[in-house]
């Protein structure tokens, strides 16, 4: 469904890439830039939907600490430091900064998306009752009941 709908985005964002700017600005020069960008952000669309997922998959099986962690190494180990090269030292200006975002995107969705696949999930249901079972054990007030 991610997919789907950030394919959905991207096709928009590309078919109407340069009507959008004309509704926040007359200047020509900053529509084309927006035009432009918007190709990266079709781009970025599909990647971002995968990692929203994937780390609502991460946090549904108790594994914020992964997620956190993963988006740490991509964005600030990888996609920041790319995006600044990109931007800065190869001459794409505020392109590259997207574009630095959107590799680390692409490593996150990928790294997540194979985590998420090769979990052991017995082991992830095991580990979520005995919490449960931890929280609901010693406080009443937490015990579900219908009356």
């Amino acid at each position: 469904m991610c997919a789907a709908t950030a394919l959905a985005c991207a096709t928009s964002l590309l078919a109407f890439r340069e009507r959008i700017p004309a509704f926040f600005t007359a200047d020509d020069a900053i529509k084309g830039l927006t035009s432009d960008l918007f190709c990266v952000v079709a781009v970025f669309q599909l990647p971002d939907a995968v990692n929203g997922a994937v780390q609502g998959v991460f946090r549904g099986s108790g594994r914020q600490n992964l997620g956190a962690r993963l988006n740490f190494v991509a964005y600030y180990l990888l996609g920041i430091p790319c995006g600044i090269f990109l931007g800065f030292h190869c001459g794409i200006g505020v392109a590259g900064l997207w574009w630095g975002m959107t590799v680390a995107l692409c490593v996150i969705a990928v790294a997540g998306t194979v985590t998420v696949t090769w979990s052991d999930w017995v082991e992830l249901s095991e580990d979520a009752v005995a919490r449960v079972g931890k929280k609901t054990s010693g406080d009443a007030s937490l015990r579900c009941s219908v009356f």
